[in-house]
């Protein structure tokens, strides 16, 4: 894992735009390795 969390989130939706719409955050934030409350913060910037 060379990318930081932002990094990973920003790959996966961009090659996974339908899949961001139809998947829990929960699971979302365990496949990217990083934790819920990240993810959110991450999200909350976008």
């Amino acid at each position: 894992m060379n990318y930081t969390a932002e990094d990973r989130y920003n790959i996966f939706r961009e090659e996974n735009p339908l899949v961001m719409q139809h998947v829990h955050l929960k699971c979302l934030s365990t496949y990217l390795s990083i934790t819920p409350q990240h993810l959110s913060r991450i999200r909350k910037y976008k």
